[in-house]
């Protein structure tokens, strides 16, 4: 039989402990082995009792489930940990887990899932209960969840999801002092206050199936009127249906937690100030020796920023010397054997080592406490430096203190209190008083003292008391019988078991001559003092006069008499006051100098000061007063610049930005009063053909006269002004002569002074600025310079205006000609529209005319490509000795043939393109492509005809040409005809030459043809490149060709967006030169890659040679030509004639590839591919299409039709086989 399991239960509920134990022994295979309800005894018990299982509470008394777990896990490595606890298992299953746990089980599903949980964890399946026991095993756990939820602390409720409740717990009844009775049935949420009920059904509305539990705090206000925190855990159950069917809140009291939450982040916030506060440097390091903490007074003490110190390693603070000592006690103070629940500190001295290299004594505290399994150490460093001096100065002044009573250069003895005799005398007494050392051993006190002086000697023995004693100024006598004046320092001692005192004797008779002399330079500073300039006062705290220095009346605010013993607010107003008693204050408090600056009345005018205020006792101070109006005057000048500066500044920016002048004046004469402080200013504006001013803004007028000022030059002081281009002052109008004074106009505006000035651009006199007074001012010259340039600016403004509106009057006339040149236009354009439909009518027919043309073209291309297809084919067989050998005069035949042939041919297909190029439907396919490859082609093609004419040829290239983008193809077929042409009019023994040249600058690449030829007449050039044209001579009329050559040259170089151009002389040569755009195709690439076909030929009879080809095609000539060509090659050929009957042998013979002609009877080859590819086991089969068709979007039609390739005839047989060869190699090797 299995041995039961031993379960230890740890948890401070003793009723739960009790149903527990219930609950567990109701099991066979589980026995209860103990209990413990508190954190230390869980721990023994678990020693003593050795569990298989640990049942353990998260929230226990007096320590936490968390902390128990890592200790069990350490003690009983093999025991499983289960979590029992009414915690929210989502938040601290996670937690508990982390810490070592084996298993989570929440206590309200405890009889469903802990029985489960134990035997799986124990490796045990769970054995099978009868009926009966399963009943009350059910029965067990409905009542260990029942009593689980009336005893434990929480409040539970149940509610359906409208807030009704269905159960409260009697925890929850007394916590809100209703009866469960009340509640049941109740709506909850609907009783909530404020407006909380919303806030909770939407809370409640979140729920999911995949998210059924929530937490929230809550604050509550009991019926008591206590304030409680809770702590709400929400679980949602779900029915079948996913809709929710009730909830279970779970409640905590959370009050006390958050009160140290509160007092944890206060005790943080205060650890943390002291950290930062105190004087020693407290660092941390962690087990690795690493520093992880660094406050303020580190950083200070060793000179380094905390952000380099942490994460480096404490031996950096440590001289090198010490290093391996401190390893060794780190070492062994690890292993000391503290728990984390105990700091035992260590105190040791040590040298410290500076960031900047400097080493200091320190004295270090060293903690260590664990946390999660690792060790901390806390460092306390206090740097001893001055300690450590005092202690040696200390044992040094022991060690001296004898010397110092024998060496002092001041008298000092040893007297007993009792009978006043000299108990020992140092040397300098003996000196001082001419005594020897065995007289003085015989005498007392009163033998060195006058007689009227012995009884207060006397009163002071008697009173002297424990410690030192200043015992004041005596008068002693001398062996001589000479009075000295002494000041007596004592200290009472243990001498030799004598009550005794020590005196140190200070001879102050200089000094007492020295004072005389101070008394007489205090009267000598007080003199200076009432030389001095400055104001100097000492005001205690409470803002009380104590003294005044003699100072210049002309600066004190009242006479010295009037001030010592009163206070600020007795003298100055409450607001002044208050600013100087303010000043004192914090100059008291911060013991640190303070500037004030502060302006008085003072005999009737107004004088600034700047006052240095200085801290003379703890609560008196000293105002150091100086007299600084001039400067102030000076600074308030800058000002006032700095004022008219701006204002100048937004005058301009209004000038700029507007060129309505009503809107620039008005911002001008704002500005004018604002910064001349004038009551009234006005502009007028002269009108030079009339000599009149006129009134064009004003601001400040108290009535509208002055605004129908009109006034002819001289007629007023703004007409004088600007006729004599000069400033014109009138201080005072009343004084003046009454013709220009403009009564009239100035009546009811009390002005008593007028200034004006001239407004004069480029030597033009445009106005007058005027302002005016209602006062009596005098002005400086600053004054009058700004006022003479905002004059300026005033004239700049009208300027800028009437050169605008000149320029719009301008616009207007310009506007009225654009008009009629409009209605020109008009006609001109109805006479144009009626010409265009003309034009349409005649492009309709002219695209009818190229309709045409290109049919005939591409009939012509098929009628001509289908004989030519069996010449040049059947003269291409012959030559090759299909039907047998030739001889000389038949292979001649059949070289003139074939020449013939491909001559027509080349015609042809000359006609065709230059057809294409003239309707815009040749495409050029750009590529990357090699110069010098292209060019060494082109040489190839025409080196046989040279060398038969016995030409030399020569090639040069420019370095760095490289790749270029363009049509490969048509670039080699341009170079190929300029080449021929040059090798066709080039006599024998002749030169011609290739020259390819870059020019990076101009970004073009020239390809030049030349030739020592026969030379082109001037007035022939321009007939060139004409299509179809040949140039008269003898010697071309001896050469074959159409004339197409060189404007097929001229259209693909434009094509490319290039050109051709030509340098010639008769008789000595021509020079051809292509010149196209440089599209640089990656200079340091490499060529693409060009497929390479392996055409090895084939002998007849082997394997790969009895390949089947299906010929498709109407023509005989065509049959007899490709079939025996095909079967000398080795292959089978199948012939059809139609594109039906290539569909019928196509399924009957299964041809490994098909050429297929175009243009067939009943069924064309398109249509018959077409079907073939749309039948199984053709998807794959290669079609080849043959055909005369050449014109544009034939093969585009082919390969859209599911042909594979495309060959034009006349066909050449070689190139034919190739392209075969490269198809059905490619079957049979898919991965070449």
């Amino acid at each position: 039989m299995t041995n039961p399991i031993r379960i230890l239960l740890v948890d401070d509920s003793p009723y739960f402990l009790e149903v527990a134990r219930d609950f567990l022994a109701y099991q066979e295979s589980f026995t209860v082995v103990g209990v413990a309800t508190e954190g230390d005894e869980a721990i023994a018990r678990s020693r003593e009792l050795q569990p298989d299982v640990i049942l353990l509470d998260l929230n226990l008394a007096r320590s936490s489930g968390l902390d128990l777990i890592p200790v069990f896990r350490r003690n009983l490595p093999g025991a499983k940990i289960i979590v029992l606890t009414m915690m929210e298992e989502t938040s601290y299953r996670p937690a508990a887990l982390l810490a070592g746990a084996d298993d989570f089980v929440p206590k309200n599903d405890m009889g469903n899932r802990l029985v489960t949980v134990i035997h799986s964890l124990m490796g045990r399946s769970e054995p099978a209960l009868t009926s009966s026991r399963a009943e009350e095993s059910k029965r067990l756990g409905e009542r260990f969840y029942q009593s689980i939820l009336e005893d434990i602390s929480e409040l539970i409720i149940r509610f359906l999801p409208d807030g009704t409740l269905t159960y409260a717990n009697d925890v929850y009844c007394r916590y809100y002092g209703k009866s469960r009775e009340e509640l049941i049935g109740s709506n909850f949420i609907d009783a909530a206050a404020d407006d909380f009920p919303q806030k909770l059904r939407e809370h409640f509305r979140s729920f999911t199936p995949e998210q059924p539990v929530s937490t929230f705090e809550q604050f509550d206000i009991l019926p008591n009127g206590e304030m409680r925190w809770r702590e709400w855990v929400d679980r949602a159950f779900f029915g079948d249906d996913g809709r929710i069917v009730e909830f279970q809140s779970t409640g905590r009291d959370i009050t006390e937690r958050k009160r140290i939450e509160a007092e944890l982040r206060g005790s943080q916030a205060q650890l943390a100030g002291v950290i930062h506060s105190t004087m020693d440097a407290l660092i941390t390091i962690d087990e690795d020796h690493r520093i992880t903490l660094f406050n303020p007074a580190a950083e200070q003490m060793f000179k380094c920023p905390a952000s380099e110190a942490v994460s480096s390693p404490l031996e950096r603070f440590i001289p090198e010397a010490v290093r391996g000592k401190h390893r060794g006690f780190v070492r062994a103070y690890g292993r000391s054997g503290e728990t984390r629940r105990t700091m035992q500190t260590r105190t040791l001295d040590l040298t410290c080592l500076r960031a900047d290299g400097t080493l200091f004594p320190g004295e270090i505290s060293i903690s260590q406490f664990e946390a999660n399994d690792r060790k901390t150490f806390i460092a306390s460093v206090r740097d001893v430096t001055e300690r450590k001096r005092a202690e040696d100065a200390l044992r040094e002044g022991e060690r001296r203190y004898r010397l110092l009573f024998e060496a002092n250069p001041h008298p000092m003895w040893v007297y007993d209190l009792e009978s006043l005799r000299f108990l020992a005398v140092n040397d300098a007494a003996m000196v001082h008083y001419g005594y020897s050392r065995e007289e003085f051993l015989g005498m007392t006190l009163l033998d060195i003292r006058p007689p009227e002086d012995r009884a207060r000697l006397l009163d002071n023995v008697a009173a002297v008391t424990e410690g030192l004693d200043e015992a004041g100024d005596w008068r002693h006598i001398k062996k001589d019988g000479s009075l000295i004046d002494v000041e007596i320092t004592s200290h009472t001692l243990d001498f030799d078991g004598y009550r005794a005192e020590v005196v140190l004797v200070n001879d102050i008779t200089e000094r007492k001559r020295a004072e005389e002399k101070l008394a007489a330079s205090e009267a000598e500073l007080r003199a200076l003092f009432a030389a001095m300039r400055d104001v100097v006062l000492i005001i205690d705290r409470d803002g009380v006069y104590r003294k005044i220095a003699p100072t210049d009346p002309a600066l004190l605010y009242r006479p010295p008499e009037e001030l010592l013993g009163k206070t600020l607010q007795d003298v100055f107003p409450p607001e002044e006051a208050e600013k100087f008693l303010a000043a004192t204050h914090r100059v008291l408090e911060t013991k640190q100098v303070e500037q004030i600056e502060y302006e008085l009345p003072i005999n009737g005018r107004r004088v600034w000061f700047s006052a240095s205020i200085t801290p003379m006792t703890k609560d008196t101070t000293v105002w150091v007063a100086r007299d600084v109006t001039e400067r102030k005057h000076a600074e308030e000048r800058i000002q006032n610049q700095l004022n008219r500066l701006n204002a100048l500044r937004e005058i301009d920016l209004a000038i700029t930005s507007t060129f309505d002048m009503r809107v620039s004046l008005d911002i001008l004469l704002s500005q004018t009063v604002k910064h001349l402080s004038v009551d009234a200013a006005s502009v007028l504006l002269l009108d030079a053909s009339t000599g009149v001013l006129k009134f064009e803004a004003g601001i400040g007028f108290r009535t509208n006269a002055p605004r129908s000022a009109n006034v002819k030059l001289g007629k007023s002081y703004a007409g004088k002004a600007a006729l004599e281009r000069r400033v014109v002052r009138i201080q005072h109008l009343t004084d003046e002569p009454d013709n220009l004074l403009l009564t009239a106009h100035w009546k009811g505006e009390n002005f008593v002074s007028y200034h004006a000035m001239p407004l004069i651009v480029k030597g033009k006199v445009l106005g007058v600025l005027e302002v005016f007074h209602r006062s009596t001012v005098n002005h400086d010259e600053e004054w009058y310079e700004f006022f003479e340039l905002l004059a300026g600016q005033a004239a700049i403004a009208v300027d800028n205006t009437q050169l605008f509106s000149a320029s719009q009057r301008e616009l207007m006339e310009r506007r009225r000609a654009e008009e009629e040149l409009r209605k020109l236009n008009t006609e001109l354009e109805e006479r144009v529209e009626e010409r265009t439909t003309d034009l349409k009518r005649l492009n309709l027919e002219l695209e009818r005319a190229v309709r045409v043309k290109d049919e005939f073209l591409a009939n012509m291309s098929h009628e001509l490509r289908t004989p030519l297809n069996a010449i040049i084919g059947l003269s291409e067989s012959l030559a090759e000795k299909t039907v047998g050998e030739l001889n000389e005069k038949q292979a001649k035949y059949v070289g003139v043939i074939a020449e013939s042939g491909q001559h027509l041919l080349e015609l042809i297909n000359d006609i065709l393109d230059l057809a294409k190029i003239e309707a815009g439907q040749i495409r050029l396919d750009r590529d990357k492509v090699n110069v010098s490859a292209v060019c060494q082609s082109g040489l190839r093609m025409i080196h046989q005809l040279a060398n038969k004419k016995n030409l030399e040829v020569s090639f040069e290239m420019d370095a760095g040409l490289g790749l270029i983008r363009a049509d490969e193809r048509r670039l080699k077929q341009m170079l190929v005809n300029l080449l021929s042409n040059a090798v066709k009019f080039t006599p024998e023994g002749g030169r011609i030459g290739l020259e390819v040249r870059g020019n990076r600058r101009a970004n073009i690449v020239q390809f030049i043809v030349w030739d020592t030829g026969i030379g082109i007449e001037e007035d022939d050039l321009e007939r060139l490149f004409r299509p179809f044209v040949q140039l008269d001579s003898e010697f071309s009329r001896k050469i074959t060709g159409t004339g197409l050559g060189l404007a097929l040259v001229a259209q693909m170089a434009r094509l490319h967006g290039g050109g051709v151009s030509v340098e010639s002389q008769p008789g000595k040569g021509s020079r051809f030169t292509i010149t196209l755009p440089w599209e640089s195709a990656a200079i340091t690439g490499s060529l693409p890659r060009r497929a390479t076909e392996r055409l090895s030929a084939e002998k007849p009879g082997t394997e790969r040679a009895r390949r089947t080809i299906l010929l498709v095609e109407d023509t005989e000539d065509v049959i007899v030509l490709i079939g025996d060509y095909l079967e000398h090659a080795g292959y089978k050929v199948e012939v059809a004639r139609n594109g039906l009957d290539g569909i019928a042998q196509a399924r009957k013979v299964r041809p490994d590839l098909i050429l297929m002609d175009i243009q067939m009877p009943d069924m064309d080859g398109l249509e018959a591919t077409r079907q073939l590819r749309t039948e199984g086991g053709f998807e794959r089969t290669p079609i080849i299409a043959l055909t005369a068709l050449a014109m544009p979007g034939d093969r585009d039609r082919a390969l859209a039709a599911g042909m594979d390739e495309y060959i034009s005839k006349p066909i050449n047989l070689k190139s034919m086989l190739k392209v075969i060869q490269r198809f059905l190699a490619g079957e049979e090797n898919p991965g070449e």
